[in-house]
This record gives C-alpha cells, sequence and structure tokens, in this order.
C-alpha cells in the first residue's frame, strides 16, 4: 500500500530554522474535547490537537501556537492564489480546535513506523471524528519513527485524517528530529512543519493526481524544488504552489484533477469536486461493489495493509449499531447509524464489519472489504 511520507532528510539544510514563539505573547484560547457547533455547513477541514495516551501537554491548543500555524498557511495560500484557501471548521469566527488524547500509549504508536497515521484516523474514527464532510488535521504531539508528516493519497489510499508529528525522530542520526523547525512564529511566516502539514493536507485531497505533466513519486511533482508538493533529489524548499500552474491548481485541464475545484477550498468553485474515492453523502448505491471475497477472514480481521473506506446508509427506520470484527474474533463497537444518515469508515480489505439491529441486536449484514476501491453498505 501507498504511504506518503515526508521526510527531514530532503530539506533540513535548505530550511532556516525560525524562533520558537513564545506561547505567554500568543492569544490563550478556550479548549475543547469536542467539534463545537459549525459556523457553515458542508465539507470543511477540522483542526486538533492529539496527544498518545502518556504523551506531555504543550497546550498548543489553547496558546495560540496552532492558530498562528494554520494561520500562517492560509495566508501564504491566498496570496499564491488570488484569494482561495482551504475551507476551515470554524466556531464563532475562530479557528475549531480539539483537544483529543488517544487510549494509546506513545511507543506503541511510535512503532506503527509510517502507518502510525492509520492507527491515529482509526482511533479517531473509533472516538466519534468521522463526520462524512471533514478532513481531520492533526497536529501530533508524540513520538514517530522517520517520519515528519503524513497522510492519505486517494484513490490509492482513502482516507479523512493528515497529520504532522512534532516529536519525530529518525534512525538516521544525519537528520535532525522533527522538532527541531518549530511552528510558525507569527501568521505571515510558514515554516517547514506549517508546509509540512498544507503538503499533507493536499495529498488527502488527491494532489497531485498521476495525469499531471510533472506528477512524480506519487502524488509529487518534479519540476521545481520550490513547489509545495516537490519531491526529488533536491532540497525541498517550499515557496511556490504549483508551479508554472500546470500539475494541480489552475492549469485548465477539465480531465485532471484541480485543487482550485475541490469542495475543501473558499471561495469554492461552483462545479466542485470531492476528493476521487470519496462517496458524497447521500449518493448511496453509486460506488463500485465488491466483487466476491478473495480473503478468507474465518470471521476475523486478517491484515492485509489494503486500505479501502466503506460508508453505512441506513435506509431503514430504526437505528442500527456497527461493529469492527477484531483480530481476536471479537466485536468492537463503532458507531450507531441512525436512520437517513450516510457514515464513511476507514477500514482494509479483510476487516469484517457487523450491523446489528440496535435494540434486538440481530445481526442484520456482515460485510468486508476485499480490495482497496470504496464502496457502500445500504441497510434497509
Amino acid at each position: 500500500m501507498q504511504r506518503i511520507k515526508l521526510t527531514l532528510a530532503i530539506l533540513v539544510i535548505c530550511l532556516t530554522l525560525l524562533p520558537q514563539f513564545p506561547a505567554s505573547a500568543l492569544p490563550r484560547l478556550e479548549r475543547s474535547t469536542a467539534d463545537r457547533p459549525d459556523d457553515v455547513t458542508g465539507y470543511q477541514i477540522h483542526v486538533m490537537y492529539v496527544l498518545p495516551s502518556d504523551g506531555i501537554d504543550e497546550e498548543l491548543d489553547t496558546t495560540g501556537a496552532i492558530a498562528t500555524s494554520v494561520a500562517s498557511v492560509q495566508n501564504w495560500l491566498s496570496d499564491q492564489t488570488g484569494g482561495q484557501k482551504f475551507r476551515m471548521d470554524t466556531f464563532e469566527g475562530a479557528l475549531d480546535i480539539t483537544f483529543w488524547r488517544l487510549a494509546t500509549d506513545e511507543v506503541t504508536l511510535a512503532n506503527q513506523g509510517s502507518y502510525i497515521r492509520d492507527a491515529i484516523e482509526q482511533e479517531l474514527v473509533t472516538s466519534g471524528f468521522n463526520d462524512p464532510y471533514k478532513i481531520y488535521i492533526v497536529y501530533y504531539g508524540g513520538k514517530s519513527i522517520d517520519v515528519c508528516a503524513n497522510g492519505a493519497w486517494p484513490p490509492s489510499l482513502v482516507g479523512t485524517v493528515s497529520a504532522v508529528y512534532l516529536k519525530g525522530t529518525f534512525t538516521d542520526p544525519n537528520i535532525p528530529p522533527c522538532g527541531s523547525n518549530p511552528l510558525a512564529s507569527d501568521e505571515n511566516s510558514p515554516g517547514y512543519i506549517d508546509f509540512a502539514f498544507s503538503h499533507e493536507i493536499m495529498h488527502t485531497l488527491g494532489m497531485v493526481p498521476e495525469c499531471a505533466p510533472n506528477h512524480a513519486l506519487a502524488g509529487h511533482t518534479s519540476d521545481d524544488p520550490r513547489d509545495l508538493m516537490y519531491a526529488g533529489d533536491q532540497p525541498w524548499q517550499p515557496s511556490i504552489l504549483d508551479f508554472g500552474r500546470d500539475d494541480y491548481y489552475g492549469h485548465g485541464n477539465p480531465d485532471c484533477l484541480d485543487l482550485a475545484k475541490s469542495v475543501f477550498m473558499e471561495p469554492t468553485a461552483p462545479d466542485a469536486t470531492i476528493p476521487p474515492g470519496w462517496v458524497a453523502p447521500g449518493d448511496v448505491g453509486t460506488m463500485p461493489q465488491p466483487s466476491q471475497a478473495v480473503y478468507d477472514s474465518g470471521l476475523c480481521s486478517v491484515d492485509t495493509g489494503i486500505a479501502a473506506t466503506v460508508t453505512f446508509s441506513n435506509a431503514g427506520t430504526q437505528p442500527v449499531d456497527l461493529f469492527w470484527v477484531d483480530y481476536s474474533c471479537g466485536e468492537v463497537y463503532y458507531a450507531t447509524i441512525q436512520p437517513g444518515e450516510h457514515v464513511p469508515f476507514s477500514t482494509y480489505a479483510g476487516h469484517p464489519w457487523h450491523i446489528r439491529d440496535s435494540v434486538t441486536a440481530e445481526l442484520l449484514i456482515e460485510t468486508m472489504a476485499v480490495s482497496g476501491r470504496p464502496y457502500t453498505v445500504i441497510v434497509e
């Protein structure tokens, strides 16, 4: 399975380290452990400050550090595009940031390597951060190994979480830790970490598509190291959004994915599109259905490493309960799906799911993805 990995190895010698912005000089914001009511409806990007169960809380959500980081990228994007930027989740006019402490400890998560994003996403989905209209950008305050940021890249890997790892380290002693590049010092000075989270959001939106003329290395560009999405032999020096405007922004090719027309950008284009592989809420039965199962799970999850997205659509009149069948064949409760709801979940091929009547616990449906293709399960 393709993993999108962004490391300091390709760029650290060409970046100027920014001084750490004093927390006392930043406005303090109220902490929230829930996604607060949205100012606007529809597709948007929700920001989270996430810690492992034993992680040290540096209060980056309340000191203003994360808000400054996001603002620095938003201002940069607006300058690059002439006014368009990410459509962020806000509450009463301010950036809505959710604080969340995971149930898993730091070492266990770090040992996932480049799969740490998947582990964080799975736990967040289980905890209810699964709004079908949202992408979640995670500032993770725990350790990672050999990666400073990563995200999904649909349709090869459909996902809803992009993450930056603020305390990542490298097995190569010549590569400095991720934290050697702090968050932006002000709203007009994005640095490595800030560009990294923007880079990973771009991946999660489907950038850079394979149809792009300068596409390289699974979701990147090859024509200029100053391009936000560049990957190659030269050190990364991000300062330009789509060098030449021919790969992923405003390129004018109707047959190739264009960031300018993403539903996660504002102002939003009238012909805006969702990321490839996503199922729009309400559009049930339109995605390709899996063929006959090719994995014999024995009613237990098996590790295939093939990520997928399944949308559960309750077309009935009663709520139903959704359970994931774990590696020991036990059911793990995930959510109650109300009548009329259409809820996407990240999963893997070879992972069974059970849908049960919320009242009688009767097993209504057993389903399992058999490939990386997204599909929809309709409960009638």
